[in-house]
């Protein structure tokens, strides 16, 4: 299946050609068996259902993913603004941001294989696809 990505008007161009790249790397080195849709926003965080801030999120269906409709897409929502601050350059606030974004779709990972929803897993093994992804040369 799919992932649909959808960048909003006001993203950076730098942010959303890190953020095109991550997606275009999970797609070759993961599987979809459901629509998929991300969605960065040119906003500096993001409300979560639960009412609370955060930079991601992975909005995880109440069910099983045999029973989730093949209709229905589940969704990933990123911020897509590179804060100033943090003692980072521009290029590693932009990183994270694609970071940010492997992190959620490897929450869909956890979601679709059954297995428990945890942030150390979520940022290990982020981080090993990013590294598989930016070991392959731009096309």
């Amino acid at each position: 299946m799919p992932i649909r990505l959808r960048i909003d008007a006001g993203v950076a161009a730098d942010v959303a050609a890190e953020v095109r790249r991550m997606v275009a790397g999970f797609r070759r080195l993961s599987r979809t068996d459901h629509r998929v849709s991300v969605r960065v926003v040119p906003a500096p965080c993001i409300l979560s259902p639960a009412e609370v801030m955060c930079f991601g999120l992975f909005e995880g269906p109440p069910c099983k993913p045999h029973r989730w409709p093949a209709t229905r897409a589940v969704r990933v929502c990123v911020s897509g603004v590179a804060l100033d601050g943090f003692g980072l350059t521009r290029r590693q606030r932009v990183a994270r941001i694609g970071r940010t974004v492997l992190h959620e779709l490897v929450h869909y990972e956890q979601w679709r294989d059954g297995r428990p929803m945890t942030e150390r897993g979520a940022e290990l093994r982020a981080a090993h696809l990013r590294r598989k992804i930016l070991a392959t040369p731009k096309r």
